[in-house]
């Protein structure tokens, strides 16, 4: 898993994403409800580019970045999901984490794996538990 956070993430990935091997799923995560409503200033109003965002909330410039990445994604093929959480609050985190984990034991039941039973890491757990002995 990879953690995309905001455009300059969504930007720096989108090429791999689009383009690279078709081995994911991208999962966009939105807040309906921001916590703190963020107008937008043009900092540099000699630059007309700046003027276009100026005023607009940044909710809706985000949320546009990532309608933009998801259909391109959709019209390319490629999966994707978008989580819309209705506010950012420990309940709906709650719920979307609970989801989350269903749906890893769902996938690995339609692989046939016990997604739950990953010997790989026992090595790495045996060494942890010793060091942690010692602290």
């Amino acid at each position: 898993m990879v953690v995309a956070v905001g455009t300059t993430d969504m930007h720096s990935m989108t090429q791999q994403h689009q383009d690279g091997k078709r081995n994911k799923v991208i999962q966009f995560l939105e807040i309906a409800k921001p916590v703190i409503p963020l107008t937008v200033d043009n900092p540099f109003p000699q630059e007309k580019a700046f003027g276009l965002y100026a005023g607009k909330e940044m909710n809706v410039l985000l949320q546009a970045a990532l309608t933009a990445n998801e259909t391109a994604l959709t019209e390319d093929g490629r999966l994707n999901a978008r989580y819309v959480l209705p506010a950012l609050e420990p309940r709906y985190v709650g719920q979307l984490l609970m989801f989350l984990m269903y749906s890893i034991a769902y996938e690995g039941e339609l692989a046939d794996v016990d997604a739950y039973d990953q010997p790989g890491v026992e090595a790495y757990k045996r060494i942890m538990k010793a060091e942690l002995a010692k602290a």
